[in-house]
């Protein structure tokens, strides 16, 4: 049985974790940040905002982390999603050193 399989099984989430660096302690600490993640969003600590970036002045979607403060929410930036341009600059592990695509 695979871990999805497994995890499908317990109503869990598959931490899905692609690098090249195989050691246990380097994977585990990718987990950690996705656990991280994962439990923010299930317990509605994460949103998405239109923030304006001080350096261009330009709106941009940025996730924040959310956190009660009295009757406020302090938010925080926590990851900025990739535009189409970006993405392309990007390549996968192949799990064995290499990156797909990588010539």
């Amino acid at each position: 049985m695979t871990d999805v399989e497994n995890n499908e099984e317990k109503q869990e989430v598959a931490l899905l974790v692609f690098s090249n660096d195989k050691t246990e302690e380097h994977l585990n600490v990718l987990r950690g940040l996705l656990k991280m993640l994962y439990h923010a969003a299930f317990t509605n600590q994460i949103a998405i905002m239109e923030a304006k970036n001080k350096v261009t002045g330009e709106s941009e979607v940025v996730l924040v982390g959310v956190r009660q403060n009295g009757d406020a929410l302090d938010c925080y930036p926590i990851f900025k999603p990739l535009a189409g341009e970006e993405a392309s600059q990007y390549l996968a592990p192949d799990g064995k050193g290499g990156y797909l695509g990588d010539e």
